[in-house]
């Protein structure tokens, strides 16, 4: 028995997610642990982890956690998963400045000063939360993820500094003006939907993108995102445009939203051969023939227009391989 407590003791990883937990006491004395995996169970008193000042991850997400305080001794961590908890208060965490990335989504944060600290995150995750002013983030240099949507933000001047992200949601936020974003050059991954944004000019800059969201917004004018042809994903739903033709110079899109606007013409969209998915539902196209080109789709959505039955059967005999829906 006594070997068998010896090597429990000296296990260094150890992953007990689903498991029902409630009581964390016991893992206390397995100091050598230095990633540790209690996702998703029932813990809300974190305390007796203090003891695991080895530990490099931890992943706490889908609890009942409210206080982190005990966290703070844990300074060797460089991974940390709150996300899904009962956390207000979130400056104990200032402390644990080797972390390069912290996952705090769905809390209860409105006060993220203390996170200005952690200078080393190259990946912070805070959607879902209570933010309304995230100026203390302009220090994180270092990041290159951010994640900040379904928050109270309305001012996001303070992100123009954090040149280094290559991700960034901002979605759920109900933002109007993303002028400062045009700093953010190295942008790969940029997520705005559901806001309030009708002028997207300054994305213009943003060449690098290759995955776009801007669906559930104002926007009516596209010609903007013509600059942007390295885009491969582009989503557009739920705005007022009605002239797609400043899209057919993003020849190398394989995936576009459109439905939901005021579409007549796609005639344009004719030149963009790598598309594989479209979606153009709730428009109003009558004129199908220049999609008969788009030989690479495998899932065309036209429902909702105003088109032919007779023009519906050629297209889909024209596109034998994609699925349809009229």
């Amino acid at each position: 028995m006594k070997d068998i407590v010896q090597m429990i003791i000296k296990i260094d990883e150890l992953s007990l997610s689903y498991s029902q937990i409630s009581d964390v006491s016991a893992l206390a004395m397995l100091t050598n642990l230095t990633e540790l995996d209690l996702y998703s169970n029932d813990i809300s008193d974190v305390s007796a982890l203090a003891m695991l000042t080895n530990l490099d991850e931890l992943h706490l997400s889908e609890n009942q956690i409210s206080d982190v305080s005990a966290l703070a001794k844990l300074t060797n961590l460089t991974r940390l998963d709150l996300s899904e908890n009962q956390i207000s208060d979130v400056s104990t965490l200032a402390h644990l400045t080797n972390l390069t990335e912290l996952e705090l989504h769905v809390n209860y944060i409105n006060d993220v000063a203390a996170l200005a600290k952690l200078t080393n995150l190259t990946k912070l995750w805070l959607s879902g939360n209570q933010i309304s002013d995230v100026a203390a983030l302009v220090k994180l240099t270092n990041l290159t993820s951010l994640y900040l949507g379904d928050n109270q933000i309305s001012d996001v001047s303070a992100l123009a500094k954090l040149t280094n992200l290559t991700e960034l949601s901002l979605d759920y936020i109900q933002i109007s003006d993303v002028s400062a974003l045009a700093k953010l050059t190295n942008l790969t991954d940029l997520d705005l939907r559901s806001n309030q944004i009708s002028d997207v000019s300054v994305l213009a800059k943003l060449t690098n993108l290759t995955r776009l969201v801007l669906s559930e917004n104002q926007i009516s004018d596209v010609s903007a995102l013509a600059k942007l042809t390295n885009l491969t994903w582009l989503f557009l739903e739920d705005n007022q445009i009605s002239d797609v033709s400043a899209l057919a110079k993003l020849t190398n899109l394989i995936w576009l939203g459109l439905n939901d606007n005021q579409i007549s013409d796609v005639s344009a969209l004719a030149k963009l051969t790598n598309l594989i998915w479209l979606d153009l539902h709730y428009n109003q196209i009558s004129d199908v023939a220049a999609l008969a080109k788009l030989t690479n789709l495998i899932w065309l959505d036209l429902s909702s227009n105003p088109i032919a039955q007779s023009d519906m059967a050629w297209l889909q005999q024209q596109l034998p391989n994609c699925r349809i829906r009229f």
